[in-house]
């Protein structure tokens, strides 16, 4: 009976080890459905922004089961999914625009270039601030600004 428990505690270990964070590429029509099955006939549960991080769970075909943030699961094309590199340091998310972005800024302000959109549910680690600005890492596109209001401790989707 010991050896199943060491058995099912190695098999557990190796599933966590293995398991691999995803982030939405952007798309044609600006999001990714997550399906109750392995393609396009199976049910739309919610989509997926550009962004949004994912952990992959298993796999068929071209398919990647995957599970959100929340804890739901569910099915996206692979082919719309990229590895994410890794966040060090302090990780918050997005919190809901009334845009429904927020723009990434070279520097803490609005007259600084937009890198890029940051989407509600992706995260970013926290690096600096500057006023009411703050400095993060972003998956997509590196270091950049943000107006603070956006950032939060708590996954949003």
């Amino acid at each position: 009976m010991r050896m199943i428990g060491m058995v099912i505690a190695f098999l557990l270990a190796a599933t966590v080890a293995m398991a691999q964070d995803y982030t939405v590429k952007n798309t044609s029509d600006g999001y990714l459905n997550l399906r109750s099955g392995p393609g396009t006939s199976y049910d739309i549960q919610q989509r997926l922004y550009p962004g949004m991080t994912v952990r992959w769970i298993g796999e068929r075909g071209n398919w990647l089961r995957v599970r959100l943030q929340d804890g739901r699961t569910g099915w996206a094309s692979a082919k719309f999914l990229k590895q994410a590199k890794e966040l060090t340091g302090n990780v918050n998310y997005i919190q809901p625009t009334s845009d429904g972005f927020l723009n990434l800024r070279s520097g803490p302000g609005t007259k600084y270039r937009v890198k890029g959109e940051l989407y509600t549910g992706e995260e970013v680690s926290l690096i600096g601030r500057n006023g009411n600005w703050t400095k993060v890492r972003s998956r997509k596109f590196g270091l950049g600004w943000v107006y603070s209001k956006y950032i939060g401790y708590d996954p949003v989707y």
